[in-house]
């Protein structure tokens, strides 16, 4: 598990840099999700997690995100794949955290703030990926917060954010159509039902 590092605005955009650090990070939660015991190591990165949340810029808003680029200058894709599915991912691990170690989770200041505004972030594509990947970006997204065993994080803290807690139950329902869900098909016609029923299992959901 590797400390979480924010990258400083006056480092250069580096595409292969900014990939390897989505990459650590997913195989830090990963990591993280088949722990079943605390450890220094385990709460080194979680407070790195809290302490590497940043600003976002919406036109009047602002949120709260992790973003792994110095810039938050660029395209939809990229925004995608260098804000919120690390946001996600980093959601996933403080999820893991506050459900596992409650005690330890409330050690931390801002813990709960942290994550609520992760959450809130996460939901401002409504899950989904770039254009035509709107769809896949669901399944991406979704399969990232079952990590994080979101269901019942939700069920257990559904005020924490209440607008993802109501995202996350209508994807869920959605997904419980079968055959006929607007997931099961692709924005250009692919066939998505393996996916779906694959992203139901994953949240530990009967279809």
């Amino acid at each position: 598990m590797k400390k979480y590092v924010v990258y400083s605005p006056s480092e250069q955009v580096n595409t292969d840099e900014m990939l390897k650090r989505v990459k650590e990070l997913d195989q830090s939660v990963c990591e993280l999700a088949l722990c079943l015991k605390w450890t220094p190591k385990i709460e080194e990165f979680i407070t790195s997690l809290v302490a590497g949340q940043v600003d976002w810029d919406a036109g009047p808003k602002r949120y709260r995100a992790w973003v792994v680029s110095p810039t938050q200058e660029m395209p939809s894709d990229a925004r995608v794949d260098f804000a919120f599915i690390p946001t996600a991912m980093a959601c996933a691990a403080l999820m893991i955290y506050r459900q596992r170690w409650p005690e330890k989770a409330a050690a931390i200041p801002n813990f709960d703030q942290t994550l609520a505004d992760g959450l809130l972030f996460s939901t401002l594509r409504r899950f989904r990926g770039h254009g035509f990947e709107g769809i896949d970006g669901i399944f991406r997204m979704m399969s990232i917060f079952a990590l994080g065993s979101v269901i019942p994080f939700v069920e257990a803290h559904p005020q924490l954010c209440g607008r993802f807690t109501k995202l996350v139950r209508e994807v869920v329902a959605e997904l419980k159509k079968g055959p006929r869900s607007a997931y099961v098909r692709g924005e250009l016609g692919e066939d998505y039902r393996v996916w779906a029923a694959r992203c139901l299992k994953a949240l530990g959901v009967s279809a």
